[in-house]
């Protein structure tokens, strides 16, 4: 597997393939959503295997602290670990533009996933297009 960081919009066409597939085609999200203005300040992370993507997350900071998103892998990579790669991979960028702590947006369904990673939960559940989703947050 290889990593790659982008910043911005610019060659992040393989995120967003990667994107598309899982959130907008697999699970049903609005794929004029998907897609907003927070890219454009983002770090965006892809992760490819040869030559295919495989999976892609951002990073950005708001202002009031760094947080992660759009965190997904391919369907027919998943139960390999590469969601903790991911992971992985998001905590050390963080901690290299100087951050101490990583906020995310979970889908319930994926607590646990994230919560074997390190992360916490935090405040009520509420809908992001009609799925379940809570804040968690890990701290380093």
């Amino acid at each position: 597997m290889n990593f790659t960081w982008k910043y911005g919009k610019k060659d992040i066409e393989d995120c967003y393939i990667v994107r598309k597939k899982v959130f907008v085609e697999e699970q049903g999200f609005d794929g004029e959503a998907e897609f907003d203005n927070i890219d454009e300040q983002a770090y965006h992370l892809l992760i490819c295997e040869g030559e295919n993507p495989i999976a892609t997350a951002r990073l950005f900071n708001d202002g009031q602290g760094f947080h992660c998103g759009r965190i997904c892998v391919m369907k027919e990579c998943r139960g390999k670990n590469i969601g903790f790669a991911v992971m992985n991979e998001l905590e050390k960028k963080t901690k290299a533009l100087g951050g101490d702590s990583l906020l995310l947006s979970a889908q319930t369904r994926v607590v646990n996933f994230y919560e074997k990673a390190g992360y916490t939960k935090f405040g009520d559940e509420y809908l992001d297009e009609n799925c379940p989703h809570i804040m968690m947050k890990k701290t380093f």
